[in-house]
């Protein structure tokens, strides 16, 4: 038999009526259940505005056994519920968005903590998991922002992602000794071999903390909002630092990374404001995407000189950061990559660059100078945009396109480039002082363009110190390449002018 009933039973307190309402009171457009075989399942409640709930066993000898998924998701004003042991089911998001809910127990035969079950539960300090429970879903305590201390018991064999995101006051987690698959070390989740920390309370009132030698794995979201951290060391047995590990760590100063890291998830260190500078280690080949974002304190970084990738965003709002020396092995600047890093003075770009991303500069207000290396062949749209002191640009023969905006059109922005070249004609159509580059051979000290007896005079000239050169002129006077300019130097020139060589 089925049937299907939308009425209050047992204890609802309204928060119009604060009186008990009687089991044999009917009130229609409350709760809605539905029966089955004598087994009652909890659907939805009608009225948002119950604020304590009581449910009992049965209704005239029909039993309670389940809460179906969203049942009571968003009744903002409730603040107390007691289930019945009779249930054993209560399905996602039961009880999500129930902001002021303060007290409620989980039946000891309910095993599941189903996904989001009390996620934004912003006044749940407490709750007390059953004693048979074996699973907690992802995002399950969700924004639970009172939630101080959690005990998980020995039958728990899984827990998913982002369970305690944004639980920040969570202070201890607590694995009872004989669970097998996870355990707590000093207030820490970890798996059984502690060999992966899966989550550190955010509100844990240590500021430094050391990343115990034997784990090999820092989860993603591990430290999340971590406030009270000012310091981390990450042993050297890490190899991995997954998805947002330390995101919003808002006063981490110093972090010892793991010499042997070989992998730094995305957002990992998004928005630690606080840093002030890192070394990447050299088994890192990829800093990926808001890895750094929005490390406003950041004054310095040293890359790992095996990198090969800088994801979307990497350094973005880095605001602090005044220079930056990207390894060979990188070919593709992305996009807004570096954007909004207002104190960046510096930056050396890799030799085998390729392509420069959209905004990959833009809002670098303090850049001044910028050498683009020979093999790159795309500048995409406003990758220097608003780098208002950015005054010098030179521009290889190897680019074959410059996006019309990549450049802003500042009164100090010079163009150097080569001849005829789509330098010169970005340049030209957006009115920017273009000034042609000169290819000097080897050998023209003088810098006149072409080589002659000049040139042996101005080496002899530097070697008596009567007018020593210097820069690229010094480079062009080593005409034999041997890393010095000598007298052999100018004897060359006057062997190459002679036609003897």
């Amino acid at each position: 038999m089925k049937r299907v009933l939308s009425l209050v039973f047992i204890v609802c307190l309204l928060t119009s009526v604060l009186s008990v309402i009687p089991v044999s009171a009917s009130i229609t457009g409350v709760l809605d259940f539905i029966i089955i075989n004598d087994k009652i399942t909890i659907k939805g409640c009608l009225n948002k505005n119950i604020t304590e709930l009581v449910i009992p066993e049965d209704f005239y000898g029909d039993t309670f056994v389940a809460i179906d998924a969203q049942a009571f998701s968003d009744c903002k004003n409730l603040t107390s519920v007691t289930i019945p042991e009779s249930v054993t089911q209560i399905g996602f998001s039961a009880f999500s968005g129930c902001e002021n809910l303060v007290n409620i127990n989980i039946p000891s035969g309910v095993t599941e903590i189903k996904s989001s079950m009390f996620r934004g539960c912003k006044k749940l300090a407490d709750i007390t998991l059953p004693e048979n429970l074996t699973k907690i879903a992802e995002n399950a305590f969700k924004d639970c922002t009172s939630l101080t201390s959690i005990d998980i018991p020995a039958s728990v064999t899984q827990i998913g992602d982002d369970v305690f995101y944004g639980c920040e006051s969570l202070e201890n987690i607590n694995v009872a000794p004989d669970n097998n698959v996870f355990s707590g070390v000093d207030g820490v989740l970890v798996n059984e071999k502690e060999s992966t920390l899966l989550h550190y309370p955010a509100a844990n009132k240590r500021t430094s903390y050391t990343v115990a030698d034997g784990i090999v794995a820092i989860e993603r979201a591990a430290f999340m909002s971590c406030e009270n951290l000012t310091e981390v060391t990450i042993s050297d047995s890490v190899t991995s630092i997954g998805v947002s590990a330390f995101y919003g760590c808002n006063n981490l100063q110093n972090i010892t990374m793991s010499k042997n890291l070989t992998e730094l998830g995305p957002s990992a260190f998004y928005c630690c404001k606080a840093l002030k500078d890192i070394t990447i280690p050299d088994g890192v080949t990829s800093i990926k995407f808001n890895t750094f974002y929005l490390c406003s304190g950041l004054e310095s970084i040293t890359l790992s000189k095996n990198l090969t990738a800088i994801g979307q965003h990497a350094f973005k709002g880095c605001s602090s950061l005044k220079s930056i020396d990207i390894p060979n092995g990188v070919t593709v600047i992305e996009p807004v990559s570096f954007s909004d890093c207002k104190s960046l003075e510096s930056v050396t770009l890799p030799s085998n660059l390729t392509s420069i991303g959209d905004n990959a500069f833009s809002l670098c207000e303090s850049l001044t100078e910028v050498i683009i290396p020979d093999g790159v062949t795309f500048i995409d749209s406003s990758a220097f945009y608003y780098c208002r002191k950015l005054m010098t640009v030179v521009i290889p023969e190897s680019v074959t396109e410059i996006v019309r905006s990549a450049f802003s059109q500042d009164d100090n922005l010079t163009i150097y480039g080569f001849e005829g070249s789509v330098a010169e004609v970005y340049a030209r159509e957006n009115r920017i002082p273009f000034v042609a580059i000169v290819d000097y051979e080897t050998g023209d000290a003088d810098m006149d363009g072409e080589i002659t007896i000049k040139d042996a005079t101005a080496i002899q000239k530097h070697l008596a110190l009567i007018e020593v050169l210097e820069g690229e002129a010094l480079s062009l006077a080593d005409y034999d390449e041997d890393g010095v300019v000598t007298i052999k130097d100018a004897t060359e020139i006057q062997k190459f002018i002679a036609g003897i060589i």
